[in-house]
């Protein structure tokens, strides 16, 4: 018998995971510091780079938690493959110039704070 898909949960978690993997692909592109444009290598371009992992890191886990606890786990890993074939395609169609920059750093690292304090997240 198939159970009912959440559908709240499964779009949230969908963000959830979307978001991790576009933040996967430009932190890669941050480490070592040597290869982060200038203006992320020092100062609070690196906090910056900070806040953003530790935000993917706690949103990654939490997108975790909640395919753990509300949604089948084939949607959960159908939708974590194609959050995964989606991201870098996300990421591409944005120029390098914009992600390179602190204020698109300072948006990623907010939206991921954001999506982690939705505040329906635990009674989905």
């Amino acid at each position: 018998m198939l159970e009912a898909i959440p559908v709240m949960a499964t779009a949230v978690y969908a963000v959830m995971m979307l978001y991790a993997v576009i933040a996967a692909v430009e932190l890669a592109g941050y480490f070592p510091n040597a290869a982060r444009p200038r203006a992320l290598r020092s100062g609070s371009g690196a906090a910056l780079v900070t806040v953003l992992l530790v935000t993917a890191i706690v949103l990654l886990g939490t997108a975790l938690w909640l395919a753990v606890t509300r949604i089948p786990w084939a949607v959960a890993v159908i939708t974590a493959g194609l959050a995964i074939l989606l991201g870098p395609l996300v990421f591409q169609a944005i120029p390098r110039a914009v992600w390179d920059s602190r204020p698109a750093v300072a948006v990623m690292a907010v939206v991921g704070l954001g999506l982690v304090l939705f505040p329906g997240v635990a009674n989905l």
